[in-house]
């Protein structure tokens, strides 16, 4: 042996002897023969391999055959020994301690190349642990550190899946669609919708989870029942039997903070609308994509009332969806929301959009009040107030009452804004406008009558039967037509007519007759005196007269 052979084998086995002392001679004998394989080229064939070495416990091992090495040197009491490496590259099997046997080799014919047996006592040895410290697991604890990591790998899932999940499974089809009833029908096509919708809100982690995937199939497959069914409750098509899907859904939401809180209407705030819509109504060929837009408005009054309407746009397909949304306290009449979308058929999905609406005013009134301006007298028929409903800033128009108010003693000249005649002056039929938010009071306007009459006097006494004054109370400069009245009587007298002077040389006019009077600015009063003229009496024949005597 060269003397640089000699020198690297007594590096080797000072190497092996330390490793000896920190680990199991049983350990690092499994390590060894585990290393020789390994170990060996390609030519050294597995014959050259070094022999068993003698289990006396004392000897060192023997150099293999033909390959010129010297056996090892000894070692010290305590100290391994090891087989040299031939070529400083292959170690020998190292003798373990207390006659210890290190495994062979080489293997006999037949066997296959494995771990060298190592005996200890007769037993087999036991590769220890490394030491950290800590106690051993138990048995348990390792169970559960697997428990564990099996739960690790599943992927969590959301509170969005779970409620998805647990409505789906409380979702019960049906065992024959064909008999229900078209109210059932509706009933279970709105249930599927809101399926659809919650499974449309979930995240693609959630849709890749394979019991999300179950349950949307079962969904799949009530939707297609729905449409073998061809009742016209269903909302447009719910049909997802090929892929692309033939139909997806499509979630508007609008907003706005309008609330009718006694007339029964519906709030718009969160009002939802769902529908499906069709991919051959909205896409041409074999696309499976397209924008679309969705605006909201409203039809009505302020008076009746706004009702709800969406105009949908996408791609091809166009239709207004009519809501049962409807807005009684505010003016809707320049409210308007849009917003736009992309819709895409490869998956369930579909898409869910808010629509949020401007425009909107506060609903107030507009009021016309009117005032019968009597002071303490009791005025009567006054017509009664009006109101409209708009928005702030706007105005109303009111037509103004054709209903004449009366006074006692005055005369109705019209309504005015101001009490005292000094505002705007107002006639029945004419138009006012009043702003919404606002009340505008019209006063009736009054002229204190004068007294207008004729007086008759009987111009003569013992007159009977002499008609009484005959009065009316007119405005000022006012007019009227008064019918004469009938002549009195007087015995002995025949009534000729009446006249404006006392001797009869004045107007004479016979009762039936009309007579036209002004008032001027005070008033005005005529007497008719009454025209007489004695009675005609036949004279007697006295040569007619006599004595006629009987018994």
């Amino acid at each position: 042996m060269k003397r640089t052979t000699k020198k690297t084998l007594f590096v080797f086995v000072l190497i092996a002897a330390m490793m000896l002392s920190i680990f199991p001679a049983a350990a690092f004998a499994e390590g060894a023969a585990a290393v020789e394989p390994a170990a060996q080229t390609e030519q050294q064939p597995e014959k050259d391999a070094a022999p068993a070495a003698q289990d006396d416990g004392a000897k060192p091992a023997e150099p293999a055959k033909d390959d010129g090495a010297k056996p090892a040197e000894p070692v010290k009491d305590g100290e391994n020994k090891a087989e040299p490496v031939k070529n400083d590259e292959k170690p020998v099997a190292v003798e373990g301690k207390d006659g210890e046997k290190p495994a062979d080799s080489e293997l006999k014919d037949g066997e296959e190349k494995g771990e060298p047996e190592v005996k200890n006592d007769g037993e087999e040895p036991v590769k220890e642990e490394e030491n950290t410290g800590a106690a051993p697991k138990t048995p348990e604890e390792e169970n559960g550190d697997e428990k564990a990591k099996d739960e690790k790998d599943v992927p969590a899932v959301s509170d969005a899946a779970r409620a998805f999940l647990a409505a789906a499974s409380a979702f019960t089809m049906p065992e024959d669609v064909m008999e229900l009833t078209d109210e059932e029908c509706k009933a279970l096509a709105a249930q599927i919708n809101e399926l659809f919708v919650m499974y449309s809100q979930l995240s693609e982690e959630d849709l890749a989870l394979p019991e999300v995937q179950a349950a949307a199939a079962v969904l799949n497959a009530a939707c297609a029942a729905l449409d073998a069914r061809n009742t016209a409750v269903v909302l447009l098509s719910a049909t997802q039997a090929n892929t692309p899907y033939n139909s997806v859904p499509l979630a508007l939401h609008v907003s706005g903070n309008y609330y009718s809180p006694s007339t029964g209407g519906h709030t718009v705030k969160g009002y939802d609308e769902t529908r499906y819509i069709k991919r051959t109504d909205a896409c041409s060929g074999n696309d499976i994509n397209a924008s679309g837009s969705a605006t909201a408005r409203f039809v009505g009054s302020n008076e009746t009332g706004w009702a709800l309407y969406i105009d949908v746009v996408v791609g091809n397909y166009k239709a207004t969806w009519t809501t049962n949304a409807k807005i009684y306290n505010k003016d809707m009449s320049k409210a308007t929301g849009s917003v736009t979308f992309g819709m895409s058929w490869d998956t369930f999905r579909g898409t869910s959009a808010p629509i949020w609406i401007d425009g909107a005013k506060d609903l107030v009134n507009a009021t016309l009040k009117y005032d019968g301006n009597g002071g303490t007298d009791t005025v009567t028929d006054v017509p009664n107030s009006e109101s409209k409903s708009g928005s702030k800033g706007d105005n109303a128009t009111f037509t103004v009452s054709s209903t004449t108010p009366t006074r006692t003693g005055y005369t109705f000249k019209g309504w005015n804004t101001k009490a005292d005649g000094s505002g705007m002056e107002y006639k029945a039929g004419n138009s006012i406008s009043v702003a919404y938010g606002s009340t505008t009071t019209l006063y009736a306007q009054w002229v204190k009558n004068v007294k207008l009459e004729i007086i008759y006097n009987g111009n003569a006494d013992g007159v009977q039967n002499i008609p009484g004054p005959d009065v009316k109370w007119v405005e000022p400069n006012g007019r009227f037509v008064f019918t004469i009245a009938n002549g009195p009587t007087r015995p002995g007298y025949r009534f000729v007519e009446w006249n404006t002077a006392d001797n009869g040389t004045g107007d004479s006019i016979k009762p039936g007759q009309t007579t036209l009077l002004y008032a001027r600015e005070t008033g005005y009063s005529k007497t008719y005196y009454a025209k007489w003229e004695p009675e005609e009496v036949t004279p007697v024949d006295w040569g007619k007269l006599g004595i006629t005597k009987s018994v």
